[in-house]
């Protein structure tokens, strides 16, 4: 009796890029048993801990997104949109029709916003979780000053209002606290309308730091001039 040894190589394919995808496709990519296909409907890894800088004009969108394809070795990446996962036949399907097959799939493709069902969210707040939204919400910021200043819009709009006292909002209302004073030296005019709250449910900022880190936190934040409202739940958000 002799012993036969299998050659077939495993497919893995891993959806997603962040950096739950990229760790897992990196720990792979030199195993001899395995070949790995990366998917991911960008071209680039997105660093979202700084997507708050693009937002207020702080970074160039370039130095959060780092190309994928030569990121890692020994892999194939497909750019693409995964419509549909067959479990049964092994299989994914991309919104162009190109089909992959797989022995094993990893799933690690991010999480979404979340409006927790509060009622003018979905369509009024500026969310920021990619590129797009980042530079949206830079393009609102900047032109909200020249609209005013031109007489299109009400001065009002000048203020800001951040939801959710973890490190992304804290960080966020830090930035546009210091961009606004960046373009009081613009605007002087009307930059004395220019304002920026942070809003947060809990008793206090940063929930999962330490109390010490959460009073620090606020202290920075109202040196800047930012009104930090606590115990204060949105149940609605307006026009």
């Amino acid at each position: 009796m002799c012993a036969v040894t299998s050659t077939s190589r495993s497919r893995v394919v891993v959806v997603g890029a962040g950096f739950a995808g990229l760790s897992c496709a990196r720990a792979l990519a030199d195993s001899p048993d395995v070949d790995v296909t990366l998917v991911d409907r960008q071209p680039y890894q997105l660093f979202a801990p700084l997507l708050y800088q693009v937002a207020t004009g702080g970074l160039p969108e370039d130095d959060i997104a780092y190309p994928v394809r030569a990121a890692i070795p020994g892999i194939t990446f497909v750019r693409g949109e995964v419509a549909k996962v067959d479990v049964d036949d092994g299989s994914l399907r991309l919104n162009s029709g190109a089909e992959i097959s797989w022995d094993r799939l990893v799933l690690a493709t991010g999480s979404i916003g979340n409006s927790f069902g509060i009622p003018g969210v979905d369509e009024h707040a500026l969310q920021m979780k990619d590129i797009r939204q980042a530079r949206a919400i830079k393009n609102r910021l900047l032109g909200t000053y020249e609209r005013v200043q031109q007489g299109e819009q009400p001065r009002e709009d000048l203020q800001v209002v951040v939801v959710g006292g973890g490190p992304t909002g804290v960080e966020v209302a830090g930035a546009v606290a210091e961009l606004q004073k960046q373009m009081a030296h613009e605007f002087p005019t009307i930059a004395e309308h220019a304002h920026v709250s942070l809003i947060e449910a809990g008793p206090r900022l940063l929930p999962s730091f330490s109390e010490r880190s959460s009073e620090r936190a606020k202290q920075s934040l109202s040196k800047l001039g930012v009104e930090v409202l606590l115990d204060s739940a949105v149940d609605r958000m307006y026009p």
